[in-house]
């Protein structure tokens, strides 16, 4: 059974595809989110009067570290996960990896943005500190557990099949 595991190529993609998010989501993602929300919670002048969208500090954090992240991650996905360095043409597979992770950065600013915005967690988080103190992160953590599967799917089928 080991055997067919490690010789199934799909399996292969998915553990290397894995192992991959989960260096680039805690060493550019993660820090990079953590580093913009410390900024940005010190100087609000920095951000709040970019866009009339009403975000919460952890939404607009997210949006730039992802996308950081998106090209942290197309360059390693590319080269190493689908191994498609002699893909034809370079410019419609950065178009569509692209455009993957546009859809998902709409779906993550989405997810983070309801769960940090959430009544009932805010009225928790004044009676239970450690709520306050550890929820963003956890949402963070489920947005990125979320995304990822949008991500591996379809960077897969759409952009490096």
């Amino acid at each position: 059974m080991l055997q067919e595991f490690i010789q199934n190529p799909l399996l292969q993609e998915i553990v290397i595809f894995s192992l991959l998010a989960v260096i680039r989501t805690f060493v550019v993602d993660i820090v990079g989110w953590r580093l913009l929300v410390f900024w940005m919670e010190r100087n609000p002048w920095s951000w709040e009067y970019v866009t009339k969208i009403k975000l919460n500090v952890y939404s607009y954090s997210h949006g730039i570290a992802f996308v950081v992240s998106s090209i942290a991650s197309y360059l390693l996905n590319r080269f190493i996960t689908f191994d498609a360095s002699s893909v034809d043409s370079e410019t419609r597979v950065f178009v569509e990896f692209m455009s993957v992770s546009i859809f998902t950065l709409v779906v993550s600013v989405i997810i983070i943005n309801v769960l940090t915005s959430n009544k009932l967690i805010l009225r928790l988080s004044q009676k239970f500190p450690i709520i306050k103190d550890y929820w963003p992160m956890t949402a963070k953590l489920i947005t990125i557990a979320l995304t990822m599967v949008i991500n591996f799917t379809g960077y897969k089928f759409l952009v490096f099949n």
